[in-house]
């Protein structure tokens, strides 16, 4: 179930972790190329972390380009464009996390 919830600063959406996901139509105004500058920012709640990959914030390759935020299967936070990736830190169990990448 993906549900409106109060948040920490307004409203949130709430997914149960098993197949919940928000989709936003392709927009030109988010295909940002490997050279431009942008933000992606994002706040997670888990009660337990995931044992395999989850993606938290992601634009997808069709149309290209790729890019997003990632919980990988070995619980780092991950960041990638196209093929190319950064690894962050470590998770913690009942994290409440925000991240935020310039």
């Amino acid at each position: 179930d993906t549900r409106w919830v109060l948040g920490r600063f307004g409203n949130a959406v709430s997914f149960d972790g098993v197949d919940d996901y928000v989709e936003v139509a392709h927009n030109p105004a988010f295909a940002f190329s490997s050279t431009e500058a942008y933000s992606l920012a994002v706040w997670v709640y888990a009660p337990s972390l995931p044992t395999s990959w989850k993606a938290v914030l992601a634009k997808s390759r069709n149309p290209d380009p790729r890019y997003g935020i990632w919980i990988s299967n070995s619980q780092r936070w991950v960041y990638a464009y196209g093929w190319t990736g950064i690894i962050l830190p470590l998770l913690t169990t009942q994290m409440q996390e925000s991240v935020a990448l310039c």
